[in-house]
């Protein structure tokens, strides 16, 4: 009887296909991931401009007004409320990556003010949130409605 070596373990030839089907895989599917982590991060961003909105219009009805100030160049929100009783910041560029821009405007910081009744009073702003390739926003109203885009 004769007997057949059987042999455990994978010749260096199969090791290196193997190696190199990955790393073509990688290289179609790593271009398409960080698109994807560019647009998570813009959205991630506007839900949090949009979140620091509502806190803002919410916190003015108990604290005689609030505002929220957008500094551009350092991407930066600033919640603060009429009594001094509250101040909240994000710093959207540390926590997300984007930078912000204010749309049709020479100024780099923009005034999102709500009264006491919760009622906005501004002109017409964009702000824009940009990463790589990936952009958003929020447009706000006369009033301080956030709609984002």
């Amino acid at each position: 009887m004769s007997r057949i070596a059987r042999r455990d373990g994978f010749t260096l030839t199969e090791l290196l296909v193997v190696v190199a089907l990955l790393g073509a895989l990688l290289m179609v599917a790593l271009p398409a991931a960080r698109r994807a982590l560019e647009i998570f991060a813009v959205r991630s961003a506007r839900e949090t401009l949009t979140a620091a909105v509502t806190r803002t219009r919410s916190l003015a009805l108990n604290h005689d007004g609030a505002q929220l100030q957008i500094d551009a160049p350092s991407a930066t929100l600033t919640l603060s409320t009429g009594d001094s009783a509250r101040t909240d910041t994000w710093n959207l560029h540390d926590l997300h990556g984007v930078t912000v821009t204010i749309e049709h405007s020479a100024r780099t910081t923009a005034f999102v003010v709500y009264d006491r009744l919760g009622i906005g009073r501004l002109a017409n702003l964009t702000v824009r949130l940009t990463r790589g390739d990936a952009t958003g926003g929020v447009t706000f109203s006369a009033y301080g409605r956030p709609r984002a885009w």
